[in-house]
C-alpha cells in the first residue's frame, strides 16, 4: 500500500513540474514577442506592430505579459493619437508592473509615462497627470542606459502641463530638460517644438 502510494505521489509531482515547466516556457515565449513588438514601436513599424499584436489571443496570457500587451496596444494608440476616452487598460497595466518593478523597470516607467500621457489627451492637466510622469522620469534615468527619447516626453509633458497653470517658472524648467535631451537624440523636429514652446513661455514671463 506505502509503494502505491508513494508511486501515486511521484506521478502527481512529476505531472505538477511538468505542466509548470510548459507553462513558464509559454510565458516566456509570448514575453520575447511582445519585447520583438516593443522594438518595432520604437523603430515606428506600427501598421506591423498592430498587426502582430492583434494576432496574440491576450485572454490566454499571464498577468505579466497581458500587463505588457496592454501597454504597447497603449502606445500604438498613442503615437496613430487615438482618441482616448478612458485610463483604465493602462492605469491596470501600471498597477501588474509596479509589482514587477524590480524586474522590468523599463516596462514599469513606460507604464507610469503612458498614464500620463492618456490622462493629459483626455484633457486632465492635474497631479495625477504630473506625478506619473515624475516618477518615470527617476526611473528611467537610473536605468543602466537611460532612455532619452522617453525622458524628453516626460519632461516636455511636465513643462505643458505646468504651462496650462501659468506656473511660468516650473514650465520653464522643465521645457529647458526636455531641450537638453532633445540635443542629446540629435532630433531637430523635436528641438523645433521645444524651443516654440520656450519661446512662448518667455514671452509669458
Amino acid at each position: 500500500v506505502l509503494r502505491y502510494y508513494m508511486r501515486y505521489f511521484y506521478i502527481v509531482f512529476v505531472t505538477v513540474v511538468f505542466i509548470t515547466a510548459c507553462k513558464n516556457s509559454n510565458d516566456q515565449t509570448n514575453f520575447t514577442k511582445l519585447t520583438l513588438l516593443d522594438s518595432l514601436i520604437d523603430k515606428d513599424e506600427l501598421s506591423m506592430a498592430s498587426d502582430s499584436l492583434k494576432s496574440i489571443n491576450s485572454k490566454k496570457l499571464s498577468d505579466i505579459n497581458l500587463a505588457y500587451y496592454q501597454l504597447l496596444d497603449t502606445r500604438i494608440k498613442d503615437k496613430i493619437y487615438f482618441n482616448f476616452t478612458s485610463d483604465s487598460i493602462i492605469s491596470h497595466s501600471r498597477e501588474i508592473l509596479a509589482k514587477q518593478h524590480h524586474k522590468h523597470p523599463r516596462l514599469y516607467a513606460l507604464s507610469l509615462m503612458y498614464q500620463g500621457i492618456v490622462r493629459y489627451r483626455m484633457g486632465k492637466t492635474d497631479s495625477t497627470v504630473l506625478i506619473p510622469l515624475i516618477k518615470s522620469i527617476d526611473i528611467f534615468k537610473k536605468t543602466s542606459t537611460p532612455d532619452i527619447k522617453n525622458i524628453y516626453l516626460c519632461y516636455t509633458y511636465a513643462g505643458l502641463i505646468h504651462d496650462n497653470h501659468n506656473d511660468i517658472s516650473d514650465a520653464f524648467r522643465y521645457l529647458k530638460e526636455a531641450a537638453k535631451y532633445a540635443k542629446i537624440d540629435n532630433d531637430t523636429s523635436k528641438l523645433n517644438f521645444v524651443y516654440s514652446e520656450l519661446a512662448w513661455n518667455r514671452l509669458k514671463a
